[in-house]
């Protein structure tokens, strides 16, 4: 206390020394420059002390002991997105035809999404491909053709799911990449503030824990980072394979389930 108290009377004598110095330089300048020239080299100056100062004053606050503690939380949300990964391919002894046939599929399905419900922002071509299909052992003689056609469709209509993968079915599509279910961007922004929330607050209890254990209480808030990993997993099994043998009496039934939301916060508190 009492080397602080002498450090505080030192503190406040600095000021006149400066006071004192500003004066005896600025004599100095008088007498070799214009008096434009000096006013700006004595606001350069002062402006120079000023920063020093502050400087000065912010350091005494970076040796403030400080505590840190970091903060986890989890939410569940109610899937509302389902996205599938639908193919249709088709072959033929010559690249038109398989193209126009693949086509013809394509046109059969988008129908069936309409009939769903679906519009063209939910549903969109991810891919097509044409290449020749060769017969190695006649020295890569072209045998027929083939056309892939993938499509991603993207909907809220998640109730719909199943009835959306008997329709590709019915429609032509013969293969089925993956199916997963997620959350809006919307859904997903709103779970993710409220676990940063959750987060920040578990942070702040442990931090308290940990000073009350040292005898001490938390001060002001140092620094405080977001050290969540963007990385928003969607939840719910894949399904992927042929669509071959399913048809109109078929009924594909699928879960959508919740997705987990994470949040992870570090703070760091002064503490007195």
């Amino acid at each position: 206390m009492v080397e602080a108290r002498k450090n505080s009377f030192k503190s406040l004598q600095r000021p006149r020394q400066f006071q004192k110095w500003i004066f005896n330089t600025y004599m100095k300048l008088d007498k070799i420059f214009t008096s434009d020239i000096k006013n700006l080299i004595a606001a350069g100056i002062v402006a120079a002390v000023l920063i020093f100062f502050v400087a000065l004053m912010t350091g005494a606050n970076d040796d403030e002991r400080s505590i840190s503690a970091q903060g986890t939380s989890a939410l569940r949300e109610s899937s509302d997105l389902v996205t599938m990964t639908i193919g249709i391919e088709t072959q033929a002894l010559n690249a038109r035809d398989a193209e126009q046939n693949n086509k013809e599929i394509s046109e059969k399905l988008y129908s069936s999404l309409q009939i769903l419900g679906l519009d063209s922002t939910e549903y969109k071509t991810e891919s097509y491909t044409i290449y020749p299909n060769k017969d190695w052992a006649r020295s890569g003689k072209i045998t027929d053709y083939t056309v892939i056609h993938t499509i991603r469709i993207e909907t809220d209509k998640i109730e719909r799911a199943g009835e959306i993968l008997d329709s590709v079915s019915s429609a032509g599509a013969n293969s089925i990449y993956g199916v997963s279910f997620g959350l809006k961007e919307e859904t997903r922004q709103k779970a993710q503030a409220e676990a940063l929330k959750q987060a920040t607050s578990l942070a702040r209890q442990k931090a308290e824990a940990m000073a009350s254990g040292l005898g001490k209480s938390l001060g002001r808030v140092k620094t405080v980072s977001d050290s969540t990993v963007d990385y928003y997993p969607y939840i719910e099994r894949s399904y992927a394979g042929t669509l071959d043998g399913v048809g109109e009496d078929s009924a594909i039934t699928t879960e959508p389930g919740t997705v987990e939301v994470t949040a992870s916060v570090s703070v760091v508190y002064g503490i007195r």
